[in-house]
Parts: C-alpha cells; sequence; structure tokens
C-alpha cells in the first residue's frame, strides 16, 4: 500500500512536468510554423519541434496507461487531475513572483525616499 502510493505520486509528478514541456511546445509551434512556411527556420528544426511534441504527447500516453495499472480505472482521472496539479502550481509561482516584483518596488521606492531626503538635507 505505501509503495503503491509513492508510485503513484512519482507518477503524477512525472505527468505534471510534461505538461510544461508540452505547454512550450505548444507555445512555440505557431510562430515557428510561419517561419518555415517562409522558409526561415530549417526543416532540421521544424522537425525537432514536431517530434518533441510527439515525445511529449507519447509520454502523457504511457503515464496515462501506467495510472490504470497501478490503479484500475485511474487512467479515466489522472489527466484531469495533473492538469490541475499543474495549473495550481503555475498560479502559486505567478504569485511568487509578482510579491517579488512588488517587494523590489516598495525597496526602490524607500530607496529614492532617502536620497531625496539626503538633497534636501
Amino acid at each position: 500500500p505505501e509503495e503503491r502510493r509513492v508510485l503513484q505520486h512519482a507518477l503524477m509528478k512525472r505527468l505534471v512536468s510534461c505538461f510544461d514541456r508540452l505547454d512550450q511546445v505548444q507555445r512555440d509551434k505557431p510562430g515557428n510554423w510561419n517561419l518555415w512556411r517562409q522558409k526561415l527556420i530549417s526543416e532540421r528544426y521544424w522537425d525537432s519541434l514536431v517530434e518533441a511534441e510527439r515525445l511529449v504527447s507519447e509520454e502523457i500516453s504511457t503515464c496515462v496507461a501506467e495510472a490504470g495499472v497501478l490503479e484500475p480505472g485511474w487512467n479515466a482521472h489522472i489527466f484531469n487531475q495533473a492538469v490541475h496539479i499543474w495549473r495550481q502550481q503555475k498560479q502559486q509561482l505567478a504569485e511568487k513572483k509578482e510579491v517579488k516584483k512588488d517587494k523590489e518596488k516598495q525597496k526602490k521606492e524607500v530607496e529614492k525616499a532617502e536620497k531625496r531626503k539626503e538633497v534636501e538635507a
């Protein structure tokens, strides 16, 4: 039971990690397709992008299939669960970046205020 839980957690982690790569490939593909059509990028580069998308999709399919082996019926739900986790992680990362940005902004404002005081004195 504990071993199964560890395997399920590892499989979920593996699947969630695929989504960043898939997202990147899917965001890059339309722009690169236009460049490829205009012969501004090589056939080799385009083929590597298509191959990367295929490999990530294959890894996702493998994870879903393995989920059904680990826990019968889980393969019907793991994909949606992984997408949910991935979105939560992206949201948390965005929030951390925003907090860091706000802290830097506040620090700069304090520094400006201190410089103004120095100039006025």
